[in-house]
């Protein structure tokens, strides 16, 4: 059976105990020790019925927790929910600005696998405003890092190298990331476009990674494969690849348009198949 509900008093002293524990956990070094909760903090936020106040309070201390624990994904998860509690469009007070600036900082800097985070992060914090100038620019970075190019990426570093100096985002890596992000891209909308598989040209790969020789196209596919970001097969005689998976770092309109189409051409194709079934066995 549930739990009988707690009072109010109940619930303040749940809260509290639990914040307290979580401070001295991380100030003595201790937070392995109290990482293993944050798989509860949504159960507690409902048992306890916590204000707005509260939960943004239990998000950000959960996230210095597992900071502290260098459980980095996790730790941007509950960044993102605290962010998550200003309504669309309202304008980020000064206190949140340092908040909303450590998440993306976390979210530009994290391997390249978690991609989803980052795009979770970007739909967050898309529609706020700040009159912090260095934010505003970060919210830029990250909606590249989610929807633009290796081109916008380039450009935007060589406006704002400051920026990247001022929170120590490693270019080098940054750069690296966005080129693995344009490959499953552009692998993602060729498999949606033509079927299971699509053939690249190496041509195509160096354009939209901003690389000039075949040796450098092959590095990438290798290291996408690596990351498993990708299953693809390179022909080195005519210069292509033939891709047969990869992960979907972005899902637009038009690639929902695609899925549906290709749902429809498998449906009919099911349906022809069962016809000629049914008419060969009305035959015997």
């Amino acid at each position: 059976p549930p739990p009988p509900p707690l009072s109010f008093s109940s619930c303040c002293s749940c809260l509290f105990s639990f914040i307290a524990m979580l401070s001295y956990a991380v100030k003595t070094n201790q937070a392995s020790l109290v990482s293993q909760f944050e798989t509860n903090v949504s159960t507690w936020i409902d048992l306890w019925d916590l204000t707005v106040e509260d939960q943004r309070a239990l998000f950000l201390l959960m996230a210095d927790t597992l900071f502290a624990t260098e459980q980095n994904s996790r730790a941007l998860f509950f960044l993102t929910q605290h962010l998550n509690t200003f309504n669309a469009g309202e304008t980020y007070p000064a206190e949140v600005v340092s908040v909303a600036t450590k998440a993306i900082v976390s979210a530009i800097r994290a391997p390249v696998s978690l991609f989803k985070d980052r795009h979770a992060l970007s739909k967050t914090v898309t529609g706020h405003s700040t009159s912090d100038p260095s934010l505003l620019k970060l919210m830029e970075l990250l909606h590249i890092f989610c929807m633009g190019s290796v081109e916008d990426y380039v450009q935007f570093h060589n406006c704002n190298k400051d920026l990247f100096s001022k929170f120590d985002v490693c270019h080098e890596t940054s750069l690296k990331n966005m080129r693995l992000l344009g490959l499953c891209v552009l692998a993602a909308r060729s498999t949606m476009t033509a079927g299971s598989s699509q053939v690249l040209a190496y041509s195509d790969i160096a354009k939209a990674l901003d690389v000039s020789s075949d040796e450098e196209v092959e590095e990438w596919v290798v290291e996408a494969i690596s990351h498993g970001l990708l299953q693809a097969a390179m022909d080195q005689l005519n210069g292509v690849i033939t891709v047969s998976r990869c992960v979907r770092v972005t899902f637009e309109k038009e690639d929902w348009v695609s899925l549906q189409q290709k749902l429809s051409m498998w449906r009919n194709n099911l349906t022809s198949v069962l016809d000629a079934m049914k008419s060969h066995q009305s035959k015997q």
